[in-house]
């Protein structure tokens, strides 16, 4: 079972330099004073840079946040902003309620629209386009479409709307 984080313990253990943590002290015979802390697990485009304290493997980007601001909020997840998974600097992270999450990812790799949220539904007379979004772990139905670029525009509407990041969806 994983421990709480407590931002204390984490910072006499690891110092923080712009992304990267170091230990500050020898925590085992590995994990040497000085050394970089970090080993990437996962399989490509879910990979994430873990840490391991007591035995038990911690998200890097999690201790990082942890060590900044303390215990991470009930119900919030760590983010990163960039969406670049490895990019751990501290301007590149932020606590948002989890089901924010949804509104800062990328494209799916199996999209064939170009845009998320937008599908295309075949029809013996005429194909048309489906639109969709999450707000708040709720799928709102967004309308059907005849050309993409309505459905397109029905969806970048609906992200203004419903305060999506910018490159949502890219």
């Amino acid at each position: 079972m994983k421990r709480v984080l407590v931002q204390q313990e984490l910072n006499t253990l690891f110092v923080y330099t712009d992304g990267i943590i170091t230990n500050k002290i020898q925590r085992n015979p590995r994990a040497l004073k000085g050394s970089v802390v970090g080993s990437i697990k996962g399989v490509k485009g879910n990979q994430y840079l873990y840490v391991r304290i007591h035995k038990v493997d911690y998200r890097l980007h999690r201790v990082i946040w942890t060590m900044h601001y303390g215990n991470i909020p009930d119900g919030y997840i760590v983010d990163h902003i960039d969406r670049n998974r490895l990019n751990n600097k501290i301007n590149n992270l932020r606590a948002i309620p989890s089901g924010d999450n949804n509104k800062n990812m990328s494209i799916r790799s199996d999209n064939k629209t170009g845009k998320a949220g937008v599908r295309k539904r075949k029809n013996k007379k005429r194909d048309t386009w489906v639109v969709e979004t999450d707000v708040n772990k709720k799928r709102i139905y967004l309308g059907t479409f005849y050309s993409l670029d309505e459905a397109i525009e029905a969806k970048l509407i609906a992200e203004t709307k419903y305060n999506f990041s910018e490159g949502h969806g890219e």
